[in-house]
């Protein structure tokens, strides 16, 4: 409530842990107001949505072009959601990545590099650069079923300094021609003990 949310600016900052909540110990999510509390909600419905859409335009789409491939270079974008809990929406995340894949006939490696941030936020910030490998098998010639694995680095508002860790996930993506689109689900296991978990939906071109 907005009476509970004085109350709580009052009080002195928290200790630093290192989980999600904690690392913007300038405003733990105690004290997020009531118009903060949603956001991660609406956040995380959209992408739900948008991943429910992705994979409605794909059973028609599969028909149309049976000779698409997953080779070659690629980049996009992503939207996601972040939280030091499993299927939690603490704080919505963008993000760019550039890759390159391998088309092996029934199976596809590449690897992606990524940068990952969180929405505008004076007093939170989680920042990531990762490098990850790939491998996949093809469920339709343009429907691509895959595992992630690779390094990650986050800093973060609160930390002394960044700090490094392994970051896996699964992940659907759709080929549509030179675009695609892919919703992805990733763990991270960090120093000091941060665990963070991420559903994201990207969508992008390959050259």
């Amino acid at each position: 409530s907005k009476q509970n949310y004085r109350r709580c600016q009052k009080r002195a900052p928290s200790v630093r842990f290192y989980s999600l909540d904690k690392i913007s110990y300038f405003s733990p999510a105690s004290c997020a107001s009531p118009q903060e509390e949603g956001k991660g909600e609406v956040t995380r419905n959209i992408i739900l949505a948008a991943a429910f859409g992705m994979l409605a335009v794909a059973s028609p789409a599969m028909a149309q072009d049976e000779s698409s491939t997953f080779t070659g270079a690629r980049v996009g974008v992503e939207l996601g959601v972040v939280d030091d809990n499993f299927l939690g929406t603490s704080e919505g995340t963008y993000g760019f990545n550039a890759g390159y894949d391998f088309d092996l006939g029934g199976a596809v490696v590449g690897v992606t590099a990524t940068y990952i941030d969180t929405f505008g936020n004076d007093n939170f910030g989680v920042r990531e650069l990762g490098l990850s490998g790939r491998v996949g098998g093809k469920v339709t010639p343009r429907t691509l079923v895959y595992a992630t694995g690779g390094y990650s680095d986050i800093d973060a508002n609160g930390l002394p300094g960044s700090i490094s860790g392994v970051k896996v996930g699964l992940g659907l993506e759709q080929s549509f021609g030179n675009l695609y689109a892919n919703v992805e689900t990733r763990y991270g296991n960090y120093e000091a003990g941060l665990e963070l978990y991420q559903t994201a939906i990207g969508f992008g071109v390959r050259f």
